[in-house]
């Protein structure tokens, strides 16, 4: 009869009572009345093979586990492996991302020269680390703390990249936040002490001119003006302080279309508009722009028929982006300067 295999894969104990991984591989010889006539084959202990099959396997359980995200390229950074925790992170699934290249997380926070030094150290063998900015699939940007490791084969040839990757968008939003804050705190007591400061001059021309002075001294504020209105469309600068590629001057007239602008629009109380949609004058956006003016700040001196308005332009991204929480401090100022230049105001109309 023909000889039958038999394979077995298991624990076998030695004649010391110790156990190893064992991999045999027999057949049974019968003769023709079916009895086994003998046994022949070979054993093989696979102690090292099952360890290293046991490893690759706690490994991959580990990875698919861990709250990092985890990338697996090859050598032209094209995605081979993506764990779960990453699909959580970009909201990209695992078909969506392997065979593309890593850079379909890319955004535009990061320029030429930060992705030239990080493949600068990848390529020559070196574990880079460092906060990537990457955008997510629906557009959201995610800050991650990031270890890319190049992995070489036993040839000494590059095989594979892999990126380890933790979410810390929160993280850095909370700082910024706090950050945020306290630099606004910061800048309430500066304005507090500006005011402190202010008194009433003779002429009221001086006393505007130390008010936009004390404005131009805080964070973020490159340049204020106070205009008076001196009719429903006549408004007159009685200070400005700023940059000098700004052609406007004081005791200049605006132009009576943007007098009755900003007249009106102060009724409704302060407001902020970026450069590019009007600042004291559509002939003046162009000069503003190229001194790197990015949003006005206006507060209405007086209400509810302001007799002025006080002004503030940024060309700080970061004041520009949070305008909006520094507006307090310039309705401050605009009412301190109603109680210092209201009468003299007045008196000019």
């Amino acid at each position: 009869r023909p000889a039958e295999v038999v394979r077995f894969r298991g624990p076998v104990r030695r004649a010391d009572g110790t156990t190893f991984s064992c991999r045999l591989r027999s057949r049974l010889v019968r003769d023709q009345a079916g009895r086994v006539v003998w046994l022949q084959g070979a054993a093989r202990d696979n102690t090292a093979e099952h360890e290293a099959v046991a490893r690759q396997a706690r490994l991959a359980a580990a990875v698919e586990q861990t709250v990092e995200s985890v990338v697996i390229t090859d050598a032209e950074a094209r995605v081979l492996y993506v764990n779960p925790a990453f699909e959580r992170a970009t909201g990209y699934t695992r078909e969506e991302v392997i065979g593309r290249t890593a850079g379909l997380l890319s955004s535009d926070a990061q320029g030429p020269e930060f992705y030239g030094a990080l493949w600068a150290d990848l390529h020559a063998g070196r574990t880079w680390q460092g906060e990537i900015v990457d955008r997510a699939s629906d557009g959201r940007l995610l800050t991650e703390e990031t270890t890319i490791t190049p992995v070489f084969d036993q040839r000494g040839e590059l095989s594979t990249y892999v990126a380890v990757m933790r979410d810390v968008t929160a993280e850095r939003e909370a700082a910024r936040n706090q950050r945020r804050m306290s630099s606004l705190l910061e800048e309430r007591r500066a304005a507090a002490d500006l005011v402190a400061r202010l008194a009433p001059a003779a002429d009221p021309v001086t006393t505007a001119e130390a008010i936009v002075r004390g404005l131009v001294t805080l964070p973020g504020i490159f340049g204020a003006a106070l205009v008076a209105f001196e009719s429903d469309d006549e408004a007159k600068v009685l200070a400005i302080d700023g940059p000098a590629v700004v052609s406007l001057h004081a005791n200049e007239r605006l132009p009576a279309d943007r007098a009755r602008y900003l007249r009106e629009r102060s009724r409704t109380g302060a407001w902020y508009e970026a450069v590019v949609s009007g600042g004291l004058a559509e002939a003046y956006d162009g000069i503003i722009a190229r001194a790197g003016g990015l949003v006005f700040g206006y507060a209405p001196i007086g209400e509810p028929d302001p007799i002025g308005i006080l002004l503030i332009g940024t060309n700080d991204a970061d004041y520009a982006r949070d305008i909006a929480d520094h507006m307090p401090v310039l309705v401050d100022v605009a009412k301190m300067s109603r109680l210092l230049l209201g009468e003299a105001m007045l008196a000019r109309r």
